[in-house]
């Protein structure tokens, strides 16, 4: 998203997502304007390009959502530093949408998949959903990401109800996940799930093979006397 905006919304994308992190704090949260922290700001060179730039944060600083502090003097045409003013309505500015009411929706698609869920997983959730109020992907599950939230759920919960029993990992998926591949392609986030739950101390590999999930079914070697015509 950020690379398709202009380098002005740049700067406030990365000062929104600064204040999400902690979005109740009383400190006021600043970008400095240096080459560490804002160098899209520097490569903004031509007058044309930093007179643009300056155009979509003024337009932010007259909503009310951002102040700007410039130079002194022979530096008075350069950006020192960029104060957040009003979080939520710098978002609205963006036209992004805040990471609580982005909770708030996937709460409701989850609660509808699972209405009465067991303990240990609603505190999965509960740990999901306090990381994307922040903004932050967990267990490599992007903020919002509801399906794949879902599909985690149902694999732990198939394996909790040991209904992998007797099946091999790619029957075992589409029978259960509905995607003969789909446990195989969040094998590292299942594992490290159950592990912070059961604490089996097996890595994802190790977890499978302990749990009867291969690819390929063991196979079975049945000796006895030959018959004729074999």
């Amino acid at each position: 998203m950020v690379e398709l905006i202009e380098p002005g919304q740049q700067l406030l994308v990365k000062l929104f997502q600064s204040w999400e992190q902690i979005p109740d704090s009383t400190r006021r949260k600043s970008l400095p304007i240096n080459k560490r922290r804002a160098a899209i700001y520097f490569e903004a060179i031509s007058p044309e390009d930093k007179d643009n730039l300056h155009a979509c944060l003024v337009n932010a600083e007259k909503e009310g959502c951002i102040e700007l502090v410039w130079g002194k003097h022979h530096d008075s045409h350069l950006l020192k530093k960029i104060w957040l003013v009003d979080g939520k309505g710098l978002g609205k500015f963006l036209n992004l949408t805040l990471a609580s009411d982005l909770v708030t929706e996937a709460q409701r698609v989850i609660e509808t998949a699972f209405p009465t869920p067991d303990k240990w997983i609603q505190q999965l959730f509960e740990r999901v959903y306090a990381r994307w109020k922040k903004n932050q992907s967990v267990y490599r599950i992007s903020p919002g990401d509801t399906n794949s939230l879902i599909l985690l759920a149902k694999a732990l919960i198939a394996v909790r109800s040991n209904k992998q029993k007797a099946l091999d990992l790619r029957t075992f998926s589409a029978k259960h996940l509905g995607d003969s591949k789909a446990l195989e392609r969040i094998r590292d986030r299942f594992a490290t799930v159950l592990n912070e739950e059961f604490s089996t101390g097996l890595n994802a590999k190790e977890l499978y093979d302990y749990l009867g999930l291969s690819k390929f079914p063991a196979a079975i070697f049945i000796k006895g006397p030959q018959c004729d015509g074999w």
